[in-house]
């Protein structure tokens, strides 16, 4: 009997502090968040509302972020290219899993005008040791929790990861995606503005 009770306090400790825990990380993520934000961040695409499909035809926000070596980059600093914008993290398991496809299709379409340029919502350090694994090789700008503002700027309401947008050489957004872009999905778009 006496083991029994043993037993029920120990696993009322664990349960306790686990919970303490799990309300000290909501605490942190909500607390970080800025004013306006969702509290919660829903990070399963297949959840997520489609994109505003009001954006397409429109022009794309300018923002301004540091490239991997601290260097301010602009979204206009690529007119003239289609750019693929996707806003991803090292640890979005569906970023991590699409991002070799998005090298690919670089490789195979920069040649046309095509550029991808990475919006990593993350850690600069995680950041750079991803990009390294992976091999990447088009512009990845490093970008704090702040950004998902900008991700809804771009129709994301939820601030889903991965998140894509298309915006043609003037600068205009052609389509948006919520969650992971396939392949054959990516050079069709493309196709259709090279």
């Amino acid at each position: 009997m006496q083991g029994l009770r043993l037993a029920n306090a120990v696993a009322m400790v664990v349960v306790a502090c686990l919970g303490a825990v799990g309300g000290y990380a909501a605490w942190q993520l909500i607390g970080a968040a800025p004013q306006g934000e969702p509290e919660i961040v829903k990070l399963m695409p297949s959840k997520a509302p489609p994109p505003a499909a009001k954006l397409l035809g429109t022009e794309a926000p300018e923002f301004t972020l540091p490239d991997l070596d601290g260097t301010s980059r602009r979204l206009s600093d690529w007119r003239g290219q289609t750019v693929l914008v996707n806003f991803w993290a090292s640890w979005c398991a569906p970023c991590r899993e699409e991002m070799p496809m998005l090298e690919t299709v670089y490789q195979q379409m920069r040649e046309r005008g095509f550029t991808v340029v990475g919006v990593a919502i993350d850690d600069v350090g995680k950041i750079g040791e991803f990009v390294n694994e992976i091999g990447v090789t088009f512009p990845i700008l490093a970008a704090d929790p702040s950004a998902l503002r900008l991700t809804q700027a771009y129709g994301n309401s939820l601030g889903a990861l991965p998140y894509s947008v298309l915006v043609d050489a003037q600068g205009v957004i052609r389509y948006l995606k919520t969650g992971i872009l396939s392949e054959s999905e990516l050079i069709k778009m493309l196709e259709a503005q090279l």
